[in-house]
């Protein structure tokens, strides 16, 4: 009997080994496994600080250039048109760096036994995956507003060339009537052929406006234009009258101008929104296309 009792100890004893080697072998990290748990701290930090700048570059560009901000500038100059851009690059580096930081990530996460990690580092894959969820559900809404952006800029190069063309047609005029006056009526029938290429201009202009989306204009709007620029042919023939030294006609054709050119400005604005509404309209399509993406990532920065 004795000896039997020996030799079942005996065999347990093996036994026993086998099952500590292989928990130890558990407890024990493979060198990749190693290297990734030493990483996760850095990577938390680094993803939540990309997060962050994301959010500031949208916050700060909010603050600098959405629609009232720069309808109370007194001009948009090409400074501010290049730092909008530097903005929107700003945010696309952002998300490659995000891209990059979740792309060696993960490559780095499938080589490694995620069972062989403490309770502490499996947390911090949790917060990393938590922050590769966001970003990721995100995305498509980032690239919209980046693609909005880029529109909008247009659309803001455009107000700044139309407001230009405004001043260029006002100083037209100006010389024109100037030249009318001290008789010089060669010089003022080539400076109406200037103010009908102005006016072509502001209608492209229009037309290059409402095709970005944010402003909407009537057709009788884009149909002023023309009717503004034709009633200048009728002031050139008033120029033509005085050359003439008919000054009778002179003064009918001018009447017949003065009603031409009433009638096309009333075209424009008669059932136009007025400028607040009409800065009110471009505010709901920032704040649709663009302020979307103003709050995320808050909690980051």
């Amino acid at each position: 009997m004795m000896k039997s009792k020996q030799k079942s100890i005996g065999y347990g004893i093996p036994v026993l080994a086998i099952i500590g080697i292989i928990f130890i072998s558990g407890c024990i990290k493979s060198p990749e496994t190693k290297q990734f748990a030493e990483s996760l701290p850095q990577i938390n930090e680094n993803l939540a600080i990309v997060l962050g700048n994301i959010h500031k570059d949208f916050y700060n560009y909010d603050i600098d250039y959405s629609v009232n901000r720069l309808v109370n500038l007194f001009t948009i100059t090409d400074s501010i048109i290049n730092k909008m851009e530097k903005r929107e690059s700003n945010i696309k580096e952002d998300i490659i760096q995000a891209e990059s930081i979740i792309s060696d990530y993960q490559a780095a996460k499938q080589n490694i036994n995620i069972n062989q990690l403490s309770n502490e580092e499996k947390n911090l894959v949790s917060q990393i995956n938590a922050k590769i969820n966001e970003f990721d559900s995100n995305k498509d809404k980032l690239t919209s507003c980046l693609s909005k952006m880029e529109t909008y800029r247009e659309w803001v190069i455009l107000v700044r060339d139309n407001a230009k063309l405004w001043e260029k047609l006002g100083d037209q005029l100006t010389l024109m009537n100037e030249y009318v006056q001290s008789e010089k009526y060669q010089e003022a029938l080539q400076k109406v052929n200037e103010i009908q290429n102005t006016v072509n201009q502001m209608k492209i202009n229009a037309q290059k406006r409402e095709e970005t989306g944010i402003q909407d204009f009537s057709a009788e709007a884009i149909a002023a234009y023309d009717a503004y620029s034709e009633s200048f042919e009728y002031y050139k023939e008033y120029i033509n009258l005085l050359i003439n030294e008919d000054y009778e006609n002179a003064e009918l054709k001018y009447t017949e101008y003065s009603q031409k050119y009433s009638e096309a400005i009333s075209m424009g604005t008669e059932k136009e929104a007025s400028i607040s509404e009409r800065i009110n309209e471009a505010d709901a399509w920032y704040q649709n296309n663009i302020g979307v993406c103003l709050d995320l990532f808050t909690q980051y920065s």
